[in-house]
């Protein structure tokens, strides 16, 4: 490349780096981000600008991080994410005038203020969607294998909310329809597998597709799963909170397990919801909470289940480690991470074969995939697992294999720079 590029990227949270220097904490999240903006401060021939929400005082936030980068914190008036808020538009117009990128670049379309951005900028060709969950797809998924009764009840929260899973599918689809709106008006887009490929040229066929996995955390590219080491007949799931991840399956599929190994262990990062004793804390419960508290409850799980509570990068990686087997029972993903970090630890993987899963994991060689409507399947996988020590070494190092060069560095870093000097000349 000759000169600089100025590259602005909209993210939906603050990256680590930031956050660090501006003094909050926002989870474990951005971690991947966080390391692709530290490849790119480095270079010499990029100069770099995050804007993301930060809903603290009233002022555009603008601070410098890391060697050569810029941090803009912005605001909203409407703090609902699936509501358009114009004012957004505004602080966008005051961002792009300050740093005057040449680039810019969207991480996710989940929110509208993504469509903001697009519309502010107004440069189609200078303008990349680096495409996350694609959310106008995920929405047709949201109440996948769930009883018709239980989408439509609510907790005391999700009353006062409005926000029972009937209605978070819907706002999910008016999210979609900013997220369709910007998708037309921009040219270009970094996708991973053949589902957001699929998904993107359904809105936009005229769309300029460009490859691009996403950077993993960095502790997950060191260590390796090994058999002899592992907690047996444990089983990792990396998150539950909501239906889309599928814990309701996974629950009918340990009930099935639990027949032959009756002290299978199943590890879920995130709340105790099981535990739930305080008054208060009840009434802060979504439905879907108390719904997985009673299929626990109903098929005698309660000793088989374990909720590990929030996970920092470290502990995650540990929990892997120590686990059997690592299983995503998602009813939608295009490229979850959580699957990719099993692959860079070598563990054997148990996958719903829904989304872009099958462009990431060869399925019987590099992990198992099942149809994710059938728990039955998905109990006999991990049994198979759980019996055949081989066969979890096999997957596992293939996995691990693959994942050296489906998450190498090197190589994301050098497709995304490639994508950007294409728009230029255009």
């Amino acid at each position: 490349m000759k000169g600089k590029i100025r590259v602005l990227w909209l993210c939906n949270t603050i990256i680590p780096q930031a956050a660090a220097k501006l003094g909050v904490n926002t989870g474990t999240g951005g971690g991947w981000l966080n390391q692709l903006s530290d490849i790119f401060d480095k270079r010499e021939d990029i100069e770099l600008c995050i804007a993301a929400p930060y809903l603290k005082g009233n002022d555009l936030v603008h601070i410098n991080f890391g060697e050569n980068s810029e941090f803009y914190g912005f605001q909203k008036e409407i703090l609902e994410p699936w509501k358009y808020d114009t004012s957004v538009e505004k602080i966008f117009s005051q961002i792009i005038a300050e740093f005057k990128p040449d680039i810019v670049h969207i991480f996710g379309t989940e929110f509208p203020h993504s469509l903001s951005m697009v519309k502010v900028f107004n440069n189609p060709d200078r303008t990349v969607i680096h495409a996350q969950g694609i959310i106008s797809a995920i929405a047709k998924h949201y109440e996948a294998f769930l009883p018709g009764d239980i989408v439509r009840k609510y907790s005391f929260r999700d009353f006062i909310r409005r926000d029972n899973i009937e209605k978070q599918k819907h706002k999910f689809e008016i999210r979609g329809k900013y997220e369709i709106e910007a998708i037309k008006k921009v040219k270009h887009v970094f996708h991973r597998t053949e589902w957001d490929e699929a998904v993107i040229r359904d809105i936009n066929p005229k769309i300029n597709l460009h490859f691009a996995q996403e950077m993993m955390r960095e502790t997950f590219y060191s260590g390796a799963w090994k058999y002899e080491e592992c907690e047996k007949y444990s089983i990792f799931v990396s998150q539950g909170s909501y239906p889309l991840k599928g814990l309701h399956i996974m629950l009918e599929a340990l009930k099935y397990i639990k027949e032959r190994h009756e002290k299978v262990k199943l590890y879920i990062a995130g709340d105790d919801i099981i535990s739930i004793s305080s008054f208060k804390k009840r009434l802060k419960e979504s439905y879907y909470s108390k719904y997985i508290r009673e299929l626990i409850k109903k098929w005698n799980l309660t000793e088989n289940v374990r909720f590990t509570g929030p996970l920092s990068e470290e502990q995650m990686k540990e929990r892997y480690l120590k686990s059997n087997v690592f299983v995503s029972a998602s009813s939608i993903e295009n490229s979850p991470n959580s699957v990719a970090e099993a692959m860079l630890l070598g563990m054997p993987i148990i996958s719903s074969d829904v989304g872009g899963c099958s462009s990431i994991l060869d399925n019987k060689q590099e992990g198992i995939l099942y149809q994710a409507d059938a728990p039955y399947m998905l109990a006999y996988y991990i049994g198979k697992i759980f019996e055949d020590k081989e066969l979890s070494i096999k997957l596992g190092a293939n996995a691990a294999l693959r994942a050296k060069t489906q998450y190498d560095r090197d190589s994301i870093v050098k497709d995304i720079l490639n994508s950007y000097e294409a728009m230029l000349v255009e």
